[in-house]
């Protein structure tokens, strides 16, 4: 008895449709889809996209926050990635970016909850950190451009535990309602 999946997703056994039970459903043993690791940066742009078309339907939003060791080294920035993705939600994703800075997307956060989560992690750490934190409420968000503004705005931080605001994509859009 072997069981077919056809293109319409009704499953199929002996020519007869059912649906499957959650163990028919498993993701099979030796595969995994993990965002509980540090992702290349076009992958973490794949989610932002996909989480930023659905923010007007849904009227969620979500923080985009870069982090930037001050007079890092490859060390320093390995042990960060470490504890921030101890320390992150399971539907949060960290990504990594140029050497010394280090992304994370919080989904379903606004910019209060980014800031709290930054202040709490800003009191566990040695080192020298500032950071940046752009709140996406609308689709006219650009993850290149979000990225782009808080590496300039890094570039030029110096004092420990500072983090830069950007509010530019905070208002959400209105919706036609059809």
């Amino acid at each position: 008895m072997t069981n077919q999946r056809t293109s319409s997703f009704i499953y199929k056994k002996n020519g007869k449709r059912y649906i499957p039970d959650d163990r028919e459903l498993e993701t099979p043993k030796g595969t995994t889809m993990n965002t509980q690791q540090s992702l290349p940066i076009h992958i973490a742009k794949r989610f932002f996209d996909l989480l930023k078309f659905n923010m007007t339907r849904t009227k969620s939003s979500m923080c985009v926050a870069i982090i930037k060791i001050i007079e890092s080294n490859a060390q320093q920035l390995a042990e960060m990635k470490a504890f921030l993705l101890s320390e992150i939600r399971k539907n949060d994703v960290l990504f990594h970016m140029q050497e010394g800075y280090v992304g994370i997307l919080l989904t379903q956060s606004g910019e209060r909850e980014t800031l709290a989560f930054l202040h709490r992690l800003f009191k566990n750490l040695n080192e020298e950190i500032v950071a940046h934190v752009t709140e996406i409420r609308n689709e006219q968000a650009q993850f290149p451009h979000i990225i782009e503004a808080a590496v300039h705005y890094l570039r030029h931080a110096t004092t420990r535990a500072h983090i830069g605001v950007n509010t530019d994509y905070n208002e959400p859009e209105k919706e036609m309602v059809k």
